[in-house]
């Protein structure tokens, strides 16, 4: 039982590590980032893709990854590690679909939200499709991350 206490909290160590280091890079990009702009519509273009890339992140897991956290960890008390490991791979393949599903529309409708937010189709598209790109990436990890969280593999977490 404390070896288990001991391995929590070095875990939730490694996670507060990380997520410390994850905010002081957030910190220094935007200092860099407005020092190296050239100009006030640069940074609104990547205020911009900052804003709708964290909407894609909140939308396309439809709240799925906290419901994870909420049943595996009961799971796994109940019925054991390998029924929480079914659910889990099953919470992951959805996560999958959504992340897909999310990123191709964000793909698709490239133009369209360009010219939603940029005013023309022909210079943001490009933007929108990295994100498409980006937010599939970022969905997934967000499952991933959940998924190795709640099955208390923290140092699979911080790699």
């Amino acid at each position: 039982m404390v070896s288990e206490k001991i391995s929590l909290a070095r875990g939730a160590t490694y996670v507060a590590s990380v997520n410390v280091a994850i905010g002081i890079s957030g910190v220094l990009y935007l200092t860099f980032a407005t020092r190296l702009l050239p100009t006030v519509s640069d940074f609104g273009t990547v205020s911009i893709m900052a804003l709708v890339l964290a909407l894609l992140q909140a939308i396309i897991p439809l709240g799925l990854p906290s419901a994870i956290a909420k049943f595996l960890p009961e799971l796994v008390g109940k019925y054991g590690l390998a029924t929480a490991k079914g659910v889990s791979i099953k919470g992951f393949k959805i996560g999958i679909i959504l992340s897909i599903s999310g990123s191709l529309l964000c793909f698709l409708f490239a133009p369209q939200l360009s010219d939603l937010f940029f005013g023309t189709s022909l210079g943001g598209t490009v933007y929108f499709r990295l994100i498409a790109i980006d937010s599939f990436v970022v969905n997934l990890a967000v499952f991933v991350s959940q998924n190795l969280t709640d099955l208390k593999k923290f140092k699979e977490y911080n790699n």
